[in-house]
């Protein structure tokens, strides 16, 4: 696992998800180079993610394991219930254009020009994450191998209309109460 720098400066999200207003101001994280961000910005740019977005997908879907943790759960059993449940995720509402733009960015997945990374990435966090990133990134966060399980994730959570942390939390209380 490559451990990864601390979140250093102030600034701007550079991310427009779904065609809306750019997030409002939060901090920079400061990905430093290394083989293990190579592999997850080119696995990622396979998927159609700009390197920036994938980081911020791959810490929200930490975040979520974090939170699954917290609740008890173990986490494989996590994310074989959260994967499951993305594999069966519909639209239970319209959505908006550029809700619908997003979903459609996720899962047609046309690869994207791969970043040249050999001097690191800054990478603008939303707001919501200042208080839960107080320190270094886990390694393990930005592993090539899990792109299409955050993709598949944050795809779930679009089409029900939530952050992929508030669709895990309703999924995994579900999941709770019928076991």
């Amino acid at each position: 696992m490559t451990k990864m720098a601390p979140i250093v400066s102030a600034g701007l999200a550079q991310v427009n998800r779904g065609g809306g207003p750019p997030p409002p101001p939060g901090i920079s994280l400061v990905v430093p180079p290394g083989p293990a961000l190579d592999r997850f910005v080119a696995a990622a740019a396979a998927h159609g993610l700009a390197a920036p977005d994938a980081v911020r997908l791959a810490l929200e879907r930490e975040l979520t394991l974090a939170d699954s943790d917290g609740l008890g759960w173990a986490r494989e059993l996590t994310r074989h219930v959260l994967t499951t449940a993305a594999g069966s995720a519909r639209a239970r509402r319209a959505l908006t254009p550029a809700q619908a733009a997003y979903v459609r960015s996720l899962t047609i997945g046309r690869p994207v020009r791969s970043v040249d990374v050999s001097q690191g990435l800054t990478v603008g966090l939303p707001e919501r994450m200042r208080t839960r990133l107080a320190g270094p990134v886990p390694g393990g966060a930005l592993d090539a191998g899990v792109v299409p399980e955050m993709v598949g994730w944050e795809t779930a959570a679009a089409l029900d209309g939530r952050s992929m942390a508030e669709w895990a939390l309703k999924i995994l209380l579900v999941a709770r109460s019928a076991a």
